[in-house]
């Protein structure tokens, strides 16, 4: 009976996976846009520096909004330049991975547009 609720488990777990999410390489670096996410709010609280996916040229997906961004790690050089525009409310393009243990920047590629 044990050994029964265990296959079935694993078989609503393949089940219920997402085809996407199959298919994602964890460490494959992706593209964000980081610091100034450009919305205009007509209430405040409002968020103004933030992290959002990249689809192409397009942002995406909000991950993160805060005043403070998220843990950041990185080379000492990559790192500073995305504190910096950060701070300054700019917003730069880069390739890395985002988690659950924050942003970790591989490059930068630029500046958004």
């Amino acid at each position: 009976m044990h050994t029964r609720k265990i296959l079935m488990a694993a078989l609503l777990a393949t089940i219920f996976v997402h085809p996407t999410m199959a298919q994602v390489k964890p460490d494959a670096p992706e593209r964000f846009a980081v610091g100034s996410i450009g919305l205009a709010c007509a209430h405040l609280p409002c968020p103004s520096r933030g992290i959002s996916e990249l689809e192409g040229t397009r942002t995406g997906r909000i991950l993160w909004t805060n005043d403070l961004p998220p843990r950041l790690t990185g080379t000492p050089e990559v790192m500073t330049s995305v504190q910096a525009a950060w701070d300054t409310n700019d917003c730069l393009v880069v390739e890395g991975n985002f988690g659950v243990r924050g942003l970790h920047v591989e490059r930068i590629v630029g500046r958004c547009n």
